[in-house]
């Protein structure tokens, strides 16, 4: 059984990055309070959007 192996390794955020990127969304809307905890929960979690 053959294993295809990653040539790069994945790109990630620097913290600075992630913090800019849960103050995007309006928190005065229930879709950007529901957007900010859906970026939490990726960050905390590593998960990547596919797996959302």
């Amino acid at each position: 059984m053959k294993f295809s192996r990653r040539k790069k390794l994945p790109v990630t955020l620097e913290p600075g990055e992630a913090e800019r990127l849960i103050k995007q969304p309006n928190k005065r809307y229930p879709t950007g309070k529901r957007n900010i905890a859906i970026m939490k929960v990726m960050l905390n979690m590593g998960l990547r959007v596919s797996e959302i």
